[in-house]
């Protein structure tokens, strides 16, 4: 994607762009960006600092990294169960 190649070719003399910066540098705005730092497959990370490519960031970013994404899947998989249970009681099949 060629979103991708724009974000990875302004990371690449870069340590770690904060989404502004990185925004204003290829034109995207910020779902844009989470969006090709998704599709990139791991080759952008991303972290309270902004973004990375992977191959310019530490073993201790990265390990971060991912720690943030799981710790963000967890919260989604919680916020999605309760809109189960909600729908369920909805449906009177919960009390």
């Amino acid at each position: 994607m060629d979103e991708v190649r724009l974000m990875a070719n302004a990371l690449l003399n870069a340590h770690w762009l904060t989404a502004r910066e990185l925004g204003e540098a290829v034109g995207l705005n910020p779902r844009a960006l989470r969006r090709a730092a998704h599709e990139s497959r791991g080759k952008i990370i991303s972290g309270q600092r902004g973004y990375c490519l992977f191959g310019n960031s530490s073993t201790e970013e990265q390990e971060e990294a991912v720690s943030t994404l799981r710790s963000r899947a967890k919260k989604i998989t919680a916020r999605a169960d309760e809109l189960e249970r909600r729908m369920r009681w909805a449906a009177g099949e919960e009390e």
